[in-house]
């Protein structure tokens, strides 16, 4: 969890694994992605708002999706050099 100076809650980061994932988010992110494998999932939560970072893989790269209310977007994507 993070406070401002006045200590008042800001914000909170939390990370995990795939199998920490909610079902319905999981299931989102796998059947767009269903040959890429989930290497971790940064949550962040603030103002009663939470968006998920997941970092997903597949054999020739890896990519960072957002998903925040139901919606999915990749917000970086790098290829894997042979």
């Amino acid at each position: 969890r993070y406070y401002n100076k006045k200590g008042v809650y800001e914000y909170m980061i939390r990370y995990y694994q795939e199998e920490k994932l909610p079902r319905s988010i999981r299931h989102l992110v796998k059947s767009r992605y269903y040959d890429f494998s989930i290497s971790q999932v940064t949550e962040v939560s603030r103002n009663g708002n939470t968006a998920y970072l997941i970092d997903v893989q597949d054999k020739i790269s890896w990519k960072t999706i957002k998903v925040s209310d139901n919606e999915m977007e990749v917000i970086d994507e790098f290829s894997k050099s042979d």
